[in-house]
């Protein structure tokens, strides 16, 4: 059972999360766009003016929007 409890907008620098679920078809469709999809495994870097980084696994990087970050529930890192 996966356990989505928090935004991409929350996520520390450093941390490795899954995109779980992207609220709102809005949303979900500027995350298609950006090449951010449910799933991916990212690694959450800095805080780029209203940008927030984060680079998928296969290396590319993706300027998430801040505003768009807070509809992106992650998977909560195991313990």
């Amino acid at each position: 059972m996966k356990r989505w409890g928090r935004s991409l907008a929350d996520a520390s620098p450093g941390q490795s999360v899954t995109v779980g679920l992207i609220l709102f078809d809005h949303p979900r469709a500027r995350c298609r766009d950006l090449g951010l999809n449910q799933g991916d495994r990212v690694n959450v870097g800095r805080r780029e003016g209203e940008a927030l980084l984060v680079w998928k696994h296969n290396g590319e990087l993706v300027r998430c929007p801040a505003e768009l970050a807070r509809f992106i529930a992650v998977e909560r890192p195991l313990r």
